[in-house]
């Protein structure tokens, strides 16, 4: 896939202490959903503060995307369910 996530910023996140999971994923349309998953909110702010990540924005808004949409949530509740075999 073309694009800023071939930019390398992920293997920068995996080292970052705090940070958990990284999943993407993208509509027929092109459309794109990433959820990044830290310990903690000093965390996400250590991520957003890091000189590769500000780098992969202004690439980002530079050569790959015309408007995007940011959200920090915090997770009430998670779960998984599973049908047993």
């Amino acid at each position: 896939m073309a694009g800023p996530w071939r930019s390398g910023g992920r293997a920068v996140q995996l080292l970052l202490p705090g940070f958990i999971s990284y999943e993407l994923w993208r509509g027929k349309d092109g459309e794109a959903l990433t959820i990044a998953n830290f310990e903690s909110e000093e965390a996400v702010s250590n991520w957003r503060e890091q000189a590769g990540h500000r780098a992969a924005q202004e690439r980002g808004r530079a050569e790959f995307y015309q408007k995007y949409s940011v959200q920090v949530c915090t997770t009430v509740r998670e779960y998984d369910w599973e049908k047993p075999a």
